[in-house]
Formats: C-alpha cells, structure tokens, sequence
C-alpha cells in the first residue's frame, strides 16, 4: 500500500505535466491552422532563407538573425523555393506568389519551430516550479501555461518573442542558481550562452538581462544583507560577457553553407559546411542603429479610446491587466499577499517579484507600443508566483489547492471565449475580446491574422464581393477572400457590407482616430476573428444637387459666395 501510493507520488507530476504539453500543443496547432500570416512572419521567413542561402539579410536587420534562421530553416526543409528571398523586404511575395502552391505548409513548419519553442518553456517553467515547491506547484505551472491565450498565440508564430522568453527564464534560473550557490553545473559559462542567444533572438534583451540581473540580486543581497552575491556576480562578469560574446559572434557571423546554390557541386573544396557571413559587424551596427533611432522616435500606440506618442509608462502595466487572465493575476496577488500576511514571503519569491517589476521598469521609458508580447517574460514570471500558492509553508492547504483549481479554470474559460483566435483575447476587466479594441489595437489584437476567418464567414452567408480594408500583407485572394475593388471612403459608394481591420478602426495606423469615425459609429454585423469588423453601412452622403450645380458654374456667371471653410483641427500630440 506505501509503495504504491509513493509510485502514484512519483508519477504524479510527469503524469500532469505530459498532460498539460497536449493540451497545449493542441491549442497552438489549432490556432496556428486558423489564421493567416501575422505582419512580421513573411518578412521573417523570407530573411531566414536569405540567410541560408546568401548568408545576408538585408531587409529584415531590426532583428537578430536567431528566430530568422529557424524560421528559414523550418521552411527550407518543407519545401520553400528561396527565389528572390533576399530582396523581398515583407516576405509576401516569396510566400504568396513564389511559394503559391505550398504557402500554407511552408507557413505551418515555420510555426511549428516556435511551438516546439513554447513547450520547451512550458517545461522549464514547471521544472522550475517544482524545483522550488514541490510537485503540485510544477504541475500547477504547467497547466496555467497551457491554457495563457498570449503564450498560445505567439507561441504559434514564426516570430522572435517565444523564443526571447525561453532563453531569458533559462538564464533568470540560471542565475538564481550561482546566486543561491545551489551547484548549477557551470553557471556562469550556461548563463553566457543563454545571454547570447537571448541577444542573438531580439534587441530589448539588452534592456531585459541587466534589469533580471540586478534584480535577482538585489534579492539575495537584500535578505542575506551581505553584498557578497554582488562581489560574486562581478567576479563571474568576465567570464559570462566572453560567452555570450562567442554565442553572439556564432550567431551572426557563422554561416551553414548546405542551402546555398551549388553547395557541393565543385569537388572536395566545395564540401566544407561552414562561412562567415558579408560584414556581420555592419548587419550587428545597423540593426541597433536603427532600433535606436525608432526607440527614440517610436509610433502612434492607440490606448485607452486615443491615439498617442512619446512614453507612455503605464502602457504596458495596463496591457497586462487587460490581456492577461484574471485567473491567473488573482492566483498570482494572492500568493504573494498570503505570503506576505503569515511572513513566508521568501527570498525566492521576492526575486522573481522583483524580476516582474524589473520587466516593467526597464521599458516604461520606451516609446514603441505594440502590444503585450514586448512584455511576455513577465506572464511566465506571474505563473511562477501564481504557482508559488500551492508550496509548503502556507496554512491551508486543502484550501489554497481549491483556490488554485478555481484560478486554473477562470483562466481557461478566459482562453476558451476567444478559441482558436488567443490574439484576441481579453479579460474581463476590457470586456473580453468583443470589447478590447476599444483600448487596444496593434499585436494585441489585431496583426492580420483573421483572413481565414473573414473568407468562412462570407462563404457561409454567400457573400461574394466585399470591400476590404486590411492591416496585413497576406493575400487575401489566396486565402479565399472575394474583395471588391470598391473604395468605401469614396464619396460615391453606395453603401452595404463593408469589412475593416482593427488597427484602422483605432487609427494605429493612419494616427488619425476620426478617418473611419462614421465605421466606429456603426454596429458590427459580424467580427470575425475579433481582429476584422464587418459592417452594413449606409450611403456616404452627397451633397446637394444645388451645391453640385454650383460647382459647375456657367459661363459668364458668378458663384455665390459661401462661408471660408473651418480651420483644420489641432495636430495630435
């Protein structure tokens, strides 16, 4: 009887973490089936085959090449032709025109990689976890993870932010480790790498890896009230820097010549697999230039009903509170809180607690606002507080496992009113993904994801010629959209069904909120997707026929005078 419950003990946490990477893996293959090409994954696909085959990039450098190459990989081996890769700067082309007859498989092997990505995360989190409280806080990080709408969808693109979030929860549980000096093997030389390739996959880990750092050691300097973490953090800094410089260096400057054209057809000489890509040091220096120049810049953001520039510090605060479940923030405040009031708050709590505001403070100066996936290390670092509920040193445990149940299913409830469509989804505090455009626009929700969506709503209602106004490079005709080539904003439409993208409804993208006022006025009659509104509008006014006849004033006549026109409205600040 004791050995079999002590088996049942042993089995519990493999059993429940098993199930949670199904689940989740059915969830991100669902998503990823149902909707067309984001706006960044064409351009990413198309440079990660130029990558391969010509060892240049020379459209998509605001990213390092990491996320691009596995992109391009994944596409390669399923089929791409690379034709023309190099000099189609959005990628629609090659996947759309070059790449017809196979766009849809290319597209899914691209976003196969990245899933694979976002269970490896699902795993590290619940081994992390479970690490530090036990099993049933392993498997309760699993399976809130397997049900976050934002994880699931992003973890379904051929993007940079999955894979950015896995190497930085690798190296914050790294860190911690030669921290705590727990005997991580080699810590400072896994870090590095880890740094490197978090480096290697997107430019704010510039911005991330020293505010988790500091951070995470601020904790432990804190409660031991020694700054003898400090000296060894600094006395181990040479040697991570040299790392993640190495990784870096691999990671741009050495090219796996097996895709390029030829490769091997010239005798022996040819058969060597590796080269040094063209000038990887200006590739290095012109995609943080120009990450500099558009941090400073930035672009219009709509927030909260408006349309605004500059540095908004509480953006990305809000974005969390509006798109991540609340499910999972309430499970994650009342473990800290608990925590707090019977003074179990450990040193491992307050460093990931200062690791999530770290996240935050680290881009409230930032002018680019685009969406919560900016932001994404910090949901994982909620799920690991939140899983922090069900550890040892808390009173009630049959209680605390009830609360935990309940948070766990208002999360996938949360998820499961928005299925298969995560991008859209929103809590219940922005009214849910039927309600969150009226905050929130950009990858948020709306990153032209929807056209499969839109072209099984008008083949269910025999709709078969529609206005389209899309956010997005994907071609609609290939995904079965019937588009008209009428203008809605012509003053000689003649009204009826009209479909627009969100991120014009908000005015992201024209910075003028007012440009589509008489749509937002409207009622939708359908919202596919959430991310593309359709609506039955009226006939844009005309005017009078005596204002026309006017216009055409006879010879030798004179106009009436008329009033001189209102003086345009203030610019936008």
């Amino acid at each position: 009887m004791l050995a079999g419950s002590m088996n049942v003990r042993r089995s519990f946490f493999p059993a429940a973490l098993a199930g949670a990477l199904a689940v989740q893996a059915s969830l991100h293959v669902w998503f990823a089936v149902s909707h067309s090409a984001t706006f960044d994954e064409p351009s990413y696909i198309a440079a990660g085959m130029a990558l391969w085959t010509t060892g240049v990039d020379r459209q998509m450098f605001v990213h390092p090449p990491l996320a691009k190459r596995v992109a391009g990989f994944a596409a390669l081996v399923a089929g791409a032709d690379p034709a023309g890769a190099g000099d189609d700067r959005m990628g629609a082309v090659v996947l759309y025109r070059t790449n017809a007859g196979r766009a849809g498989r290319l597209l899914l092997a691209a976003r196969l990689a990245t899933m694979l990505a976002a269970l490896a995360l699902t795993i590290a989190v619940a081994s992390w976890a479970r690490e530090w409280w036990g099993d049933g806080a392993g498997a309760l990080a699993a399976w809130l993870l397997a049900v976050e709408p934002n994880t699931l969808a992003h973890g379904g693109l051929a993007t940079t932010d999955i894979w950015l979030t896995l190497w930085l929860i690798l190296y914050a549980r790294t860190l911690w480790s030669f921290l705590e000096g727990s005997g991580h093997r080699c810590p400072r030389e896994t870090g590095g790498a880890l740094a490197g390739l978090a480096l290697g996959t997107k430019f704010s880990a510039l911005a991330f890896i020293p505010a988790i750092t500091v951070a995470m050691a601020a904790a432990v300097a804190a409660r031991g009230r020694t700054v003898a973490p400090l000296k060894r953090l600094l006395r181990a800094a040479p040697r991570t820097l040299f790392v993640a410089a190495l990784v870096l260096f691999a990671i741009y400057a050495l090219q796996i010549r097996v895709f390029e054209p030829g490769y091997g057809r010239g005798g022996p000489g040819s058969w060597w697999p590796i080269g040094l890509t063209e000038r990887p040091d200006l590739f290095l220096r012109l995609g943080l230039g120009w990450v500099a120049r558009y941090a400073r810049t930035g672009v219009p953001a709509f927030f909260l009903g408006a349309v605004r520039e500059g540095r908004l510090p509480a953006y990305f605060p809000v974005v969390f509170a509006l798109k991540v479940p609340l499910g999972l923030i309430g499970l994650a405040v009342l473990a800290v809180g608990w925590r707090l009031s019977v003074r179990r708050f450990g040193i491992r709590e307050l460093g990931l607690a200062l690791a999530f505001l770290a996240i935050f403070a680290s881009v409230a100066a930032s002018r680019l606002h685009v969406g919560l996936r900016h932001v994404h290390p910090a949901v994982v670092l909620a799920v690991l507080l939140a899983a922090s509920l069900v550890g040892p040193g808390l009173p009630s445990p049959r209680w605390r496992r009830a609360l935990a149940l309940a948070g766990w299913l208002w999360s996938a409830t949360t998820a499961g009113r928005c299925a298969p469509h995560f991008l859209a989804s929103f809590n219940e505090l922005a009214g849910g993904p039927g309600g969150g455009w009226r905050y929130l626009a950009d990858s948020n929700l709306d990153w032209g994801q929807d056209l499969p969506a839109l072209a099984r709503w008008c083949r269910d209602r025999g709709v078969t010629s529609l206005p389209l106004i899309y956010f997005g490079v994907a071609d609609p005709g290939w995904y079965g959209v019937p588009v008209s080539a009428e203008n809605p904003e012509s003053r000689d439409w003649r009204g009826g069904l009209v479909a627009i993208s969100v991120s014009y409804l908000d005015g992201t993208l024209t910075n003028d909120l007012e440009r589509f006022g008489w749509a937002r006025a409207l009622t939708p009659v359908a919202r596919p997707g959430w991310s593309i509104h359709v609506y039955q509008a009226p006939p844009r006014p005309r005017p009078p026929r005596s204002t026309r006849a006017r216009a055409g004033t006879a010879p030798g006549s004179r106009p009436r005078a008329t009033a001189p026109p209102a003086p345009p409205p203030p610019p936008r600040r």
